[in-house]
């Protein structure tokens, strides 16, 4: 599940409006990034797991369109729309494999592409909680932590 700005920082027990003024947009996006790297490191775990499985078609996240999502409503909140980041959550369109099937079964799933989307996205993953964190320290050592 992808959360609003607000509903993040709610859950975990801060007030928004503080927020805004420490963290930056940059932040937003890296958090939302993150969100939808993982709903598809899920989903493509999910079609190795089910290479075997007969009539199975392999399914992927729309990270660009998300990610374009995120970005139009940031967008949107920083030319006035208080409500842009509020209300539903970000939808991530996941892409059915319409492709022909890689064996007699019907099923699409071809592991060693999937396995090389796994490790590119999982790569990706870490790259940007490494960013995340070096950003969220720049933070703390701002405010006068440690």
């Amino acid at each position: 599940m992808v959360w609003t700005r607000e509903e993040f920082w709610e859950r975990r027990g801060f007030l928004t409006p503080m927020l805004e003024h420490i963290f930056d947009r940059n932040v937003f996006l890296l958090e939302r990034s993150l969100d939808l790297r993982l709903a598809r490191q899920n989903l493509l775990a999910a079609n190795v797991a089910n290479a075997e499985t007969p009539g199975y078609r392999a399914v992927d996240l729309d990270f660009k369109q998300a990610l374009s999502e995120v970005v139009d409503r940031l967008d949107a909140a920083e030319s006035g729309d208080q409500g842009a980041l509020a209300g539903a959550p970000v939808r991530a369109r996941v892409v059915v494999d319409d492709g022909p099937a890689v064996g007699n079964n019907g099923n699409t799933v071809e592991v060693e592409r999937e396995i090389g989307k796994l490790s590119e996205n999982a790569i990706m993953f870490k790259a940007q909680a490494l960013f995340l964190g070096k950003k969220l320290q720049m933070i703390k050592e701002a405010v006068g932590g440690s």
